[in-house]
């Protein structure tokens, strides 16, 4: 991880083009208070926006980095049972994944969040993905849907996750793209 940030680094700090674009700017800008942070020095008059977004992003790869996982915030969970820390690291995580955020990123900034382990800019729609291949691999390997009877817990696990899909689909809150998806399979009812 440190490699790939220290790489990061390097391609940014680099002596920028004749006619450099305002993200390239941008980008070596965060670049260099990261750089500076990194050799512990006070970063040269920079913006105090950009050694708060740069000190986050620290905090958030050392949260992941520690604790092997991501932030979470779990609003069912009992008072105390997710440090503010980690609560507060979640929010800065989901302002950033915010389209309206994310817009104004520069590249600098999109290719720093991604190089932290478990970071994703769409958690519920890659964890669709992943229990859809899931459910695919299934249905290519025993060649019938699942039984939510098995006494695989895995097997009730996706038999659970179609039946909600199901549900999202007769309430209309299936995604158009999903619904594709899941009637390309050989095996899929609704």
């Amino acid at each position: 991880m440190h490699e790939q940030i220290a790489a990061l680094i390097a391609a940014y700090t680099r002596p920028l083009l004749h006619n450099p674009t305002a993200d390239e700017v941008r980008s070596a800008r965060f670049a260099e208070v990261e750089r500076s942070l990194i050799a512990e020095i006070s970063p040269s008059d920079e913006g105090v926006h950009l050694v708060r977004w740069v000190h986050r992003a620290r905090e958030l790869t050392a949260f992941a980095t520690d604790s092997g996982r991501f932030p979470r915030e779990n609003n069912r969970a009992s008072a105390g049972t997710i440090s503010r820390d980690e609560s507060s690291v979640h929010e800065w995580v989901r302002l950033q994944r915010r389209a309206t955020s994310r817009d104004r990123h520069c590249a600098y900034q999109v290719r720093r969040l991604e190089l932290i382990v478990g970071f994703s800019w769409d958690p519920h729609g890659d964890a669709w993905e992943r229990r859809f291949a899931e459910y695919r691999q299934f249905i290519t390997e025993h060649r019938r849907a699942p039984r939510s009877r098995s006494e695989s817990a895995a097997e009730r696990g996706l038999a659970y996750w179609a039946a909600e899909q199901r549900a999202q689909h007769r309430r209309g809150r299936l995604d158009p793209v999903r619904v594709a998806a899941l009637r390309e399979l050989s095996i899929w009812t609704w």
